[in-house]
């Protein structure tokens, strides 16, 4: 997806990457990550460009400030099959992609959604949200709770990763708010 301006019109923030873009206080664990990117491929490193919608990353960044919660924008490597790893939640903080095919605040809020599992109440009640929605409109979406856990245990067993049925509820949940709650900064915060 080519993203050159946000819905508001407004133009992206881009920026090259390279060794500089990444924070050197910051460990760069890439542990367990495929940073190798072959020759060729649609996401060749050396014409890639962080692509951001100017909006999304000022929203991002005082979401991250008000909850003090450490965000970084960062190349996140490929997967087995080659696409951006979109995004991560990982000892506490916040990793989205720049290269993600999704927009970067759908991303950041799904792995704030991993995030807020720490307070286990509030998750909780957010859960119980998700459930009712799909209660409410399952019929009209063609879909319920159960059936998208089920589909998101599948995702991952395509992908060549099982996840138990509680890692797929979570996967659900943070989907779900990712795509539809949250949508302006009042909201989020």
């Amino acid at each position: 997806i080519d993203r050159k301006g946000d819905l508001s019109g407004k133009s992206l923030h881009v920026a090259s990457v390279d060794k500089t873009s990444l924070d050197p206080i910051v460990p760069q664990d890439t542990a367990g990550v495929n940073t190798s990117i072959s020759n060729g491929a649609v996401n060749d490193a050396g014409n890639r460009q962080i692509r951001v919608a100017e909006s999304e990353l000022k929203l991002m960044e005082a979401i991250a400030k008000k909850g003090k919660i450490p965000f970084e924008i960062r190349d996140l490597g490929v997967d087995k099959q080659g696409k951006p790893i979109e995004g991560k939640y990982e000892n506490g903080k916040i990793y989205v992609s720049p290269y993600a095919e999704r927009p970067s605040l759908v991303i950041f809020k799904h792995e704030l959604t991993h995030h807020l599992e720490n307070d286990t109440y509030r998750y909780n009640e957010l859960q119980e949200i998700v459930k009712e929605f799909y209660a409410k409109n399952g019929k009209e979406l063609g879909t319920d709770f159960a059936a998208e856990i089920r589909k998101k245990q599948d995702t991952y067993k395509a992908k060549g990763a099982n996840i138990n049925g509680d890692e797929a509820v979570r996967e659900v949940v943070a989907d779900f708010v990712g795509e539809h709650l949250f949508t302006d900064e009042t909201a989020i915060q």
